[in-house]
């Protein structure tokens, strides 16, 4: 690998938060973070943690989530299917997030930096979370809410 040629990268957590936090944010009206951290009764600065891909949901709050969504918890995990692909087209690698705290801890552990992120660059990773994977997932998240939203009323009728 050339010196300045990186790898995007982000972990299965953080599209997993991204598309969570894209189905709140669609609902009708949109949720917000606190009201849905009061739902699912957790502390917001927890939620907000899994928004960022930084913890994972049990299975018990993933389908509490479903319930409070009024989606499956398989077209949950279909949209992170969906979010995968499209990000894998743009040239991001989607990694375990074990794998990502494990570079990061041997990036630093070797010298390479003082904090996690910087670690994974000097290692020639460029992480993509936040704002920056919100933007990349959101559209494509959209589009299969919008869909699975339409055969739902279908079904209704």
């Amino acid at each position: 690998m050339m010196m300045n040629e990186f790898k995007n990268i982000t972990t299965d957590l953080a599209v997993l938060g991204a598309v969570i936090a894209k189905i709140r944010e669609v609902q009708v009206p949109p949720m917000q973070k606190m009201k849905l951290a009061e739902l699912m009764e957790i502390s917001p600065s927890a939620w907000s943690r899994v928004e960022k891909g930084e913890t994972s949901l049990t299975a018990t709050q993933l389908r509490a989530l479903s319930k409070i969504f009024s989606i499956s918890s398989d077209e949950i995990f279909k949209l992170v299917d969906e979010a995968e692909v499209g990000l894998r087209k743009k040239g991001v690698d989607i990694k375990s997030s074990d794998f990502v705290k494990q570079a990061a801890k041997s990036a630093t552990t070797n010298g390479l930096s003082g904090t996690a992120l910087a670690g994974l660059t000097a290692s020639g990773m460029m992480p993509i979370f936040g704002t920056l994977l919100f933007g990349v997932v959101g559209g494509i998240v959209a589009t299969g809410i919008v869909g699975y939203q339409k055969l739902k009323e279908q079904e209704k009728k």
